[in-house]
């Protein structure tokens, strides 16, 4: 259901006060407001505090580990009684809700596989059967159904990225274009009773002029930023007179392990040192430009944009001992490491551990200080 409003907001969404009356006729006592809604917030004694708050950002997926909680937490409601029902809302009803209703369905066991879930809900849900629409949103329903079909504990994966591809190359205005990102984690912190979404920014790097003859682009990082959990990355096009996002997607570090079928395909490249993976979308998983670019003025039917990523590793010496799969040029004081895989050491001080991460990005860590 769409958010349940007040003041001049309840004129044309739905009016708190006939939303507490509705469902006190059809089912008193016997349902539970599930919130997704992290910008706003309402009396929740109103629905005598039946009311649980799962928040994310609009136009955003949720937090990977926040989707079995959602789910576990209907179920559990919803078999106490067969006369239970759960209201499930984000400020439209659509996206958001979309999101987290498809993830139950899979959850319940009512549809096998995400396609069928996200198409149910679309028929059910809309008119024009354009149910969850924003790639990224689509994408954590995939990534919820490879967690159930393959019995799998989610576990936070650290990672970095190397480097962006384009190709082609946009269709900026005069030939000439000034891309920027940003990467940002996803993050819930708790402010008193209120559990709110933060996307704390972890990187804004400077402009890159791109010129049409420069397809494919490449933008190679010279840092090794490490990224875990839920990660999203804008890109825009900076002018003099304004900045303008172009796109944006999330990603999860923990399904870019394995060579998925899932929207964002991943590739693996290499073995052992030299192993890495690379992220591919294509013009329809990206969020803003699948919908703002229709007729391909901006970005060719065939863009894509490709992210190579390699694994991290947390680095533990033992005391005395110096040397790292074999090698001995690792000296007391700074180690040069090689990461194939998201092996774990523990430091010989009982001192928390360091990221650090390679390969072809050596880094030197101070390790033992």
């Amino acid at each position: 259901m769409g958010y349940p409003a007040s003041n001049i907001e309840g004129v044309y969404r739905n009016h708190i006060d006939d939303v507490v009356k509705f469902l006190d006729k059809k089912h008193m006592d016997h349902y539970y407001i599930y919130n997704l809604c992290s910008e706003r917030s309402y009396d929740k004694s109103k629905f005598h505090n039946r009311v649980k708050v799962f928040p994310f950002d609009d136009h955003n997926p949720p937090k990977i580990d926040s989707i079995q909680p959602f789910c576990q937490d209907v179920k559990e409601w919803l078999t106490k009684d067969q006369r239970n029902v759960a209201a499930v809302h984000c400020k439209a009803g659509k996206g958001r809700t979309g999101t987290m209703i498809c993830c139950y369905l899979l959850h319940s066991g009512m549809f096998a596989s995400a396609s069928e879930a996200l198409s149910y809900y679309g028929k059910t849900r809309t008119q024009d059967k354009k149910g969850v629409t924003i790639p990224s949103q689509v994408r954590y329903v995939l990534y919820y159904e490879k967690l159930l079909h393959n019995n799998l504990d989610y576990t936070p994966v650290s990672m970095y990225i190397k480097e962006f591809i384009f190709n082609p190359v946009p269709n900026f205005v005069g030939g000439q274009g000034c891309l920027s990102f940003t990467i940002s984690h996803q993050t819930l912190q708790q402010e008193g009773e209120k559990l709110t979404q933060k996307c704390k920014k972890l990187r804004k790097n400077d402009a890159y002029e791109v010129k049409k003859s420069d397809s494919p682009f490449s933008i190679k990082l010279d840092y090794c930023l490490p990224l875990t959990g839920d990660i999203k990355v804008e890109f825009y096009n900076k002018s003099m007179m304004r900045k303008e996002k172009l796109f944006q997607f999330w990603f999860n570090t923990f399904f870019i392990t394995d060579v998925v079928d899932v929207n964002g395909y991943v590739d693996r490249n290499g073995s052992g040192e030299d192993c890495c993976y690379v992220l591919s979308f294509d013009k329809n998983e990206l969020d803003i430009v699948n919908k703002k670019d229709k007729q391909n003025k901006v970005f060719s039917a065939d863009f894509k944009v490709r992210m190579v990523v390699y694994l991290c590793v947390i680095l533990l010496l033992p005391k005395g001992q110096f040397t790292l799969n074999g090698r001995t040029d690792v000296n007391e004081d700074v180690a040069r490491i090689y990461a194939s895989s998201a092996k774990t050491w523990q430091r010989w001080d009982g001192r928390p551990p360091r990221h650090v991460a390679s390969p072809l990005c050596t880094i030197l860590d101070h390790l033992i200080t």
